[in-house]
């Protein structure tokens, strides 16, 4: 749900500055992220039902690893 994914917006911003300045990860992380965003909107855009089916797909084996 749209709460769960603003949890972090919602805590306290002084605790979190300092967990991601401390955490030197986070920069690659985010260009990480960005690299997957740009590709599911490329897939969006150009209606790519394989790319868009391949990448849902990932982010579910993405999601059962954590678990």
């Amino acid at each position: 749900s749209l709460r769960e994914m603003t949890r972090v917006a919602g805590s306290d911003p002084a605790l979190w500055r300092e967990i991601l300045l401390a955490n030197r990860a986070v920069p690659e992380m985010l260009g990480s992220f960005r690299a997957h965003l740009d590709e599911l909107d490329l897939a969006l855009r150009s209606r790519d039902a394989a790319l868009l089916g391949r990448l849902l797909c990932a982010a579910r084996r993405a999601r059962k690893a954590i678990a």
